[in-house]
């Protein structure tokens, strides 16, 4: 679980593998760790959606906290997040259900969307071909 700070919980950072690419600022497992990982039976793969990383939880209050990686989300911010909290607004009876004031809540939040068909984007040169 990520750090707390009142009502506020960190989105867990996720380590990349012995030589993949990241900032300096992610964490970076060396070579005999990444190993180790890779060997645990436990291990499960599974294809990474790339949008924002929001969070949810309920206080002991009642109140439901949206947030995203680095701040609790408020108004006037990107307005993909708007859209968030109509979702959470909707969603809260079951969330708060399953939640209440025990769990937190990470995830994706999938707001934009490529709208060109691949093959378009690949005569373009946008993206090449692996």
């Amino acid at each position: 679980m990520g750090s707390s700070y009142g009502e506020f919980v960190k989105y867990p950072r996720t380590p990349h593998l012995f030589g993949s690419r990241g900032t300096d600022d992610d964490k970076h497992l060396g070579e005999p760790e990444s190993s180790r990982f890779l060997a645990d039976v436990s291990l499960i793969v599974e294809e990474k959606l790339d949008g924002t990383n929001v969070g949810i939880h309920f206080t002991g209050q009642g109140a439901m906290v949206l947030q995203c990686r680095g701040h609790l989300i408020t108004e006037g911010m990107d307005p993909q997040y708007d859209l968030f909290k109509q979702w959470g607004a909707v969603k809260r009876p079951v969330l708060e259900d399953r939640l209440s004031d025990r769990f937190i809540l990470f995830g994706e939040w999938l707001y934009v969307t490529i709208r060109e068909p691949a093959e378009h984007l690949l005569q373009e040169g946008a993206c090449s071909k692996q």
